[in-house]
């Protein structure tokens, strides 16, 4: 009777201590540096030309690594503010390396990098370049990031604003060439910024005071007599985004046809929003330039809509 006993006493200490041991070798393994991974990807609707909806090779991101807030450097390391990602044959190479602990992190991406960019609440942005910047963070469901889970999905979405112009004319006599097609403000009037900077962590942007210049978007097109609907087709270009515009005419488009300009005053509460495509259908009739459906979509769905033009 007492070998039995000692026999399970001593098979309990050793359960005992193989347990402890095994719960020690568990908390070591969750102490162990992981190697932050990124996959992103780009929102936006198919048949949308001239702007990106995939990563090239050599695509280049930059992040900022956080414990939530963008000014929260993650673990303290400074050096994770504004990193560096490459594209390297369907793998993202990071500049440094992250290291992921247990503590959960937070990840804001933009594109296109630049290192001058160690401000994740003040990255510039502009539309005289016709830049495509994308910003982006943790895609919906993401589970927390961190040591045990180190590959973090990221969802990007166009910060600027995209017009798109489908234009014909019906009862015209002259060439119908439509040679340019600007975008400004009103004379006094500072509605649409040029340039301006970026808050990857609110998505808002502001505009830089005095950046007010109007983009214009020239091209060679004879005009049918039937809008086209072919959206690869179209004139399009990006603009800083309008949050609002307070007064009919604040903002005007201008159409140059056959070396004649018409105008559209941009009507009151008309909103171009970030990452949205606004599609503007346009007639010239006559001598009168008149739009109808004027949609929005997405990149995320905008306007759609018609203009008319004396």
């Amino acid at each position: 009777m007492k070998n039995r006993i000692l026999i399970f006493i001593t098979a309990a200490l050793a359960a005992c201590l193989i347990s402890c041991h095994k719960g020690n070798l568990t908390e070591l393994t969750n102490d162990i540096p992981a190697v932050l991974e990124i996959n992103p990807t780009v929102l936006a609707s198919a048949g949308t030309r001239a702007t990106i909806s995939s990563f090239p090779d050599n695509s280049e991101i930059g992040l900022f690594i956080t414990s939530g807030n963008i000014s929260n450097h993650y673990n303290g390391v400074s050096a994770y503010a504004n990193v560096k990602a490459t594209l390297n044959i369907n793998h993202w190479v990071l500049s440094p390396t992250v290291y992921l602990s247990p503590a959960p992190a937070k990840v804001y991406a933009y594109y296109p990098y630049t290192s001058e960019n160690t401000d994740g609440t003040s990255i510039p942005i502009e539309h005289n370049t016709q830049t495509d910047y994308l910003i982006g963070t943790h895609t919906a469901g993401q589970t927390d990031i961190n040591n045990s889970n180190s590959q973090v999905s990221l969802s990007m979405q166009h910060a600027l604003s995209l017009l798109i112009f489908d234009v014909y004319v019906e009862n015209y006599t002259g060439a119908a060439e439509l040679t340019k097609i600007e975008v400004a403000n009103c004379i006094g009037r500072s509605v649409l910024f040029s340039e301006g900077k970026l808050n990857l962590e609110t998505g808002a942007i502001t505009g830089t005071a005095g950046k007010n210049q109007a983009y214009a978007h020239t091209l060679s097109r004879m005009l049918g007599s039937a809008p086209t609907g072919h959206e690869k087709t179209l004139p399009k270009f990006m603009v800083m985004p309008v949050s609002s515009i307070q007064e009919t005419g604040n903002v005007v488009i201008y159409f140059t046809i056959d070396g004649k300009v018409y105008t559209y005053y941009v009507p009151a509460s008309t909103v171009w929003a970030s990452g949205t495509k606004n599609t503007y259908t346009v007639k010239l009739s006559g001598k009168a330039l008149i739009t109808s459906n004027i949609t929005i979509t997405n990149w995320t769905d905008g306007i759609n809509g018609n203009i008319t033009l004396p």
